[in-house]
């Protein structure tokens, strides 16, 4: 039971998160990515109603199901974020919007279950999930441009490389908020089993790219 003196922290940490999802809220009007990192803060205010509804559905189906719709969201906030920039400069899975989201179904769809698979043999931390991820979306998006500004724009970069870690690294990780409890007692993974996992997600996104982004494109273009 919490204390009077934990109710007022708790409370207090609900009000600043609530301050800034609205502050993100308007600043999403000229970056709409900013709505990934509203996203995932009333997930988190909303946690254990959120976590609620999926208790009746399998596991499997709660986090793999939720991190895709997740995903699919955040790929609508890129869309958002795409309005009105050429063709040829859109940083999206295809500059078709229809193709885009389906592809979208697989794309965010194998990554969670990959995770799904993952967090079932060993218990990596919320942070280990989203940083992971967060890498992973890094050297992919933008063919690793992000990970140079960094190197050569170290202030701007880090803060830029933060919100891109967020397309890569919130889905999956909300999708563990709402379910860790309900997964089995797991081994703590060693250190080079963070490898491992980047790993492995690397080989996903290649099953992904040779086999379904082309296979989609082939059927209906």
């Amino acid at each position: 039971m919490d204390t009077p003196k934990m109710e007022i922290h708790k409370k207090t940490i609900y009000t600043v998160l609530w301050v800034f999802a609205g502050l993100l809220l308007v600043a999403s009007w000229w970056n709409a990515e900013g709505l990934i990192f509203f996203m995932a803060i009333i997930i988190f205010l909303y946690k254990e109603r959120l976590a609620n509804s999926l208790h009746h559905s399998p596991l499997p189906l709660a986090f793999i199901g939720s991190g895709t719709i997740f995903g699919l969201f955040t790929e609508l906030i890129r869309i958002l974020n795409n309005v009105g920039v050429p063709t040829a400069q859109k940083t999206l899975l295809h500059p078709n919007l229809a193709m885009d989201l389906l592809l979208g179904l697989f794309h965010y769809g194998m990554f969670t279950i990959a995770w799904y698979f993952i967090l079932q043999k060993r218990c990596f931390s919320k942070k280990a999930v989203f940083i992971l991820s967060g890498i992973f979306g890094l050297i992919i998006t933008e063919k690793g441009l992000i990970l140079g500004n960094v190197l050569f724009h170290p202030l701007s970069g880090f803060f830029l490389a933060f919100f891109g870690m967020g397309v890569y690294g919130i889905f999956p990780l909300c999708a563990y908020l709402l379910t860790e409890e309900r997964f089995p007692e797991r081994p703590t993974p060693r250190a080079r089993e963070y490898l491992t996992v980047l790993f492995c997600l690397f080989i996903v996104w290649a099953i992904y790219e040779n086999i379904f982004a082309e296979g989609v494109s082939i059927f209906f273009e």
